[in-house]
């Protein structure tokens, strides 16, 4: 229920359905990629950016496995591997690895009764998703990639997931394995 004197937009947000979050969480990484594009530098210095794809991977993944968050995935690992030029499909993999990984822990063991368990998760799937990333790229490149960088982009976007991972927040579970978000 919404609270009275709460902001129209939090308002909105806790009338929406689903499809309607996954459509704002889908256009919030899309413009987060976008602006990354640019090069945005802070005082002369430019931080690594971080990779947004895995924060709604791992906000998706909290209420299951779904078709159409994979799909979003899909398209937003494609623009990440355009402008990265990765091989095609790699971030896609890389954002679904993720997503089924979060989906797959959280419903093989209760975290929502402990609480510091529940915290923890998600960084740990994003763990997970980087040391695939890692692992691609070294394959891809045929030596073992330099991990700092690798690792500055992950603390970004731990830090980026613990600042917009209600904006990835799905709301409910999906009804049945056929139906849902």
């Amino acid at each position: 229920m919404a609270a009275r004197g709460a902001h129209p937009l939090l308002r909105f947000w806790q009338r929406s359905g689903p499809t309607s979050r996954l459509l704002i969480g889908t256009l919030i990484a899309v413009l987060i990629w976008w602006i990354g594009l640019r090069g945005v530098s802070l005082f002369g210095f430019e931080p690594a950016w971080p990779l947004v794809l895995l924060c709604a991977a791992v906000g998706w993944g909290r209420v299951g496995l779904a078709v159409r968050p994979m799909a979003a995935l899909v398209i937003l690992g494609l623009l990440q591997d355009v402008s990265a030029t990765a091989p095609f499909g790699s971030y896609a993999i890389v954002a679904l690895v993720t997503y089924g990984f979060h989906a797959a822990v959280g419903s093989a063991l209760d975290f929502d009764r402990d609480p510091i368990l529940s915290s923890v998760r998600p960084f740990i799937s994003l763990a997970v998703g980087f040391a695939l990333l890692w692992f691609m790229a070294s394959n891809s490149a045929g030596h073992a990639v330099a991990g700092w960088p690798l690792f500055a982009t992950g603390l970004t976007t731990a830090i980026a997931y613990g600042l917009l991972r209600g904006l990835f927040d799905l709301g409910e579970r999906p009804v049945s394995a056929g139906g849902g978000v």
